[in-house]
């Protein structure tokens, strides 16, 4: 069940849709690797890209801290995401899968992403 989840939704990447709506997949299923293969992946993607400035991530962590509670992450409950520029833009079981994913589809350094894990229920 995991590697389904995986393949529908950690590689689904996009601009999203209307408010609630989860972003359209326009990449190919991943395959499962282990968090070490993941990690060496993340590192090599890394070093093909000028690292982020210090403080590039910190208005979408501001968003993501202020948007948690409300209707546009009710769709993610239980998952991550993965949040650039002040929006959502990849979902998945596998934080580490998810940012290597959308790191290649967006073309940008996976340290530049916000992966964040939206909890089944508020507290």
């Amino acid at each position: 069940m995991a590697n389904e989840l995986t393949d529908r939704n950690a590689a689904e990447v996009g601009a999203g849709g209307p408010a609630g709506t989860p972003p359209a997949s326009s990449a190919v299923p991943a395959i499962e690797r282990s968090d070490d293969e993941l990690v060496r992946e993340l590192h090599e993607l890394g070093r093909q890209f000028s690292p982020p400035q210090y403080g590039d991530a910190s208005a979408d962590a501001r968003w993501f801290d202020q948007c948690i509670g409300t209707p546009t992450f009710e769709p993610y409950r239980g998952s991550f995401v993965a949040v650039l520029n002040e929006a959502v833009v990849g979902h998945g079981p596998n934080p580490l899968q998810l940012q290597l994913d959308v790191a290649r589809e967006r073309n940008v350094h996976p340290h530049r992403l916000i992966i964040e894990y939206v909890p089944r229920a508020e507290f």
